[in-house]
């Protein structure tokens, strides 16, 4: 992994703006982002609804910044509250410690 401070592997202003004009370069980056969050966003409703848990998307703002959410409600009833507690315990950090073997 390369430390932040390696100059050649941190990002310039050139590679963000990537167009003539910065602003055209924002609106094809806003653009094409959008369509890509709500896939991502899709994605983990999908997830949801396989499991049986009930889930909806939700798009708001936070100040300026545009927000797609996959909410899911924290009082089900039925089987489907079973499956949600199993969404939520499979959420948690997974660590995976590789020891060499030695021989």
């Amino acid at each position: 992994m390369l430390p932040p401070g390696v100059a050649w592997f941190r990002p310039r202003h050139g590679q963000f703006y990537f167009l003539s004009s910065p602003v055209l370069s924002l609106a094809l980056l806003t653009i094409i982002g959008i369509p890509l969050g709500m896939l991502h966003e899709r994605a983990h409703w999908l997830g949801a609804r396989v499991e049986g848990a009930p889930a909806r998307i939700t798009i708001s703002r936070r100040y300026y910044l545009l927000v797609l959410q996959t909410d899911r409600p924290q009082r089900t009833l039925g089987p489907a509250a079973a499956a949600q507690a199993g969404l939520t315990a499979k959420s948690g950090l997974i660590i995976v410690v590789v020891r060499p073997v030695s021989v």
